[in-house]
């Protein structure tokens, strides 16, 4: 099932983050999307890098991959100290993967 959102206004971002007007209370809770893989967040997330692949992050630890993919929420994230063991043969987690040579993709 899919709905459409509507909102008042859409702030565009650096680095692919956009701010989120609505007057929807469920929508004022979270104005901050990635637009990369379409995660939200309470507050201004910033973007780190780790690896051959970049994250979007509020606190350090959740990571959000940012992949282009709809099956992303905001369940979908790495730790941070679990990255410790090295990205470079691949990260996986819950059920998906990616591989270094392809970090735009997202396999199940």
């Amino acid at each position: 099932m899919r709905f459409c959102l509507i909102y008042n206004k859409v702030e565009l971002k650096a680095h692919g983050l956009a701010k989120l007007y609505s007057k929807k209370k469920f929508d004022r809770e979270r104005p901050w999307m990635d637009l990369k893989n379409g995660v939200r967040f309470v507050r201004r997330p910033m973007i780190v890098r780790c690896g051959f692949l970049d994250f979007s992050t509020t606190d350090g630890r959740m990571l959000y991959p940012r992949v282009k993919t709809r099956r992303m929420d905001e369940n979908c994230f790495v730790m941070l100290d679990a990255l410790t063991n090295g990205i470079d043969k691949g990260l996986q987690f819950r059920t998906f993967y990616i591989q270094p040579s392809e970090p735009e993709r997202l396999y199940i």
